[in-house]
């Protein structure tokens, strides 16, 4: 029923990825064949409670902005060294990543979703090399975590699950940690 909702308008959702090749999603043609976000459908329908599901059925708009935005200029120095200091690992490109629910004219912002969220995202060309092991970096409440490229072997997209949204940076595996070990 969601998804009906969402293909005559009454469930909006909007995808703005500056690493994309069309940084604008929002037709359902591209959601399907070359998507950012892999789930959305099941994280919106665990994420909207029971009240928001009906509204939505119902006729009442709600609508999902996402922003995937290449923020390497402005990504605050504490977030950038904390990211930094992550043994193994250099960042070489640094996202902000935000969700904004808006229903009955009021906007929230998203800061986790009660389901993991699938994200696919272009590396830029810049930094593909051969060789190269990526992963994301996420920096959430004050701490940084690794997720790891759960793709393909595309060497040119990297694919994570994520339930949190805040600062990002895409990385790559400088050192293997189990070599260094030994």
């Amino acid at each position: 029923m969601l998804r009906e909702a969402f293909e005559d308008g009454t469930l909006q959702i909007t995808i703005n990825n500056s690493y994309a090749e069309n940084p604008q999603e929002t037709s359902e043609e591209l959601y399907y064949s070359k998507p950012t976000l892999l789930n959305f459908e099941r994280v919106v329908a665990e994420t909207l409670s029971d009240d928001e599901k009906f509204a939505v059925l119902t006729g009442t708009p709600i609508s999902f902005n996402v922003d995937i935005s290449e923020n390497s200029e402005y990504v605050d120095t504490s977030i950038k060294s904390a990211m930094q200091k992550k043994v193994g690992y250099k960042a070489i490109t640094y996202f902000d990543f935000l969700i904004m629910k808006t229903s009955d004219g009021t906007s929230s912002i998203i800061n986790n979703t009660a389901a993991e969220l699938e994200v696919m995202i272009p590396i830029p060309e810049e930094y593909q090399k051969a060789g190269r092991k990526f992963c994301v970096l996420r920096y959430h409440n004050g701490s940084v975590d690794i997720l790891d490229d759960i793709g393909t072997d595309d060497p040119t997209t990297i694919t994570f699950k994520t339930d949190k949204f805040s600062e990002y940076a895409i990385a790559y595996e400088a050192i293997n940690i189990n070599k260094l070990i030994i």
